[in-house]
């Protein structure tokens, strides 16, 4: 249940929103790569690795495009904020007992 509701949580997509504004907000520019490791070192505490990085990159273009695509005028956000939950969701993030 934990995963599920790490996936459909709307307080946990409300947080992944506000992370991913938070982080594109504080970069002086949207280099991919920097965000990418703000957002892993917030919330892993750890950098990615070169392919957790290649794969979120893959997947945040894939999300932007379709969202522009579809009218959304925040398809960046939205793509980023997606990612931010995905983490949120992953093994990294969880508590494992």
């Amino acid at each position: 249940t934990q995963a599920l509701f790490m996936l459909n949580g709307g307080s946990v997509m409300a947080a992944a929103e506000s992370q991913a504004r938070r982080l594109l907000a504080d970069r002086s520019t949207n280099d991919e790569d920097n965000v990418m490791n703000a957002l892993f070192e917030l919330v892993t505490s750890t950098p990615p690795t070169d392919e957790e990085r290649a794969d979120m990159l893959r997947f945040i273009r894939q999300v932007a495009k379709r969202k522009a695509a579809d009218g959304d005028q925040e398809a960046n956000l939205h793509a980023w904020s997606r990612a931010c939950q995905a983490l949120f969701a992953s093994s990294h993030f969880q508590i494992l007992d």
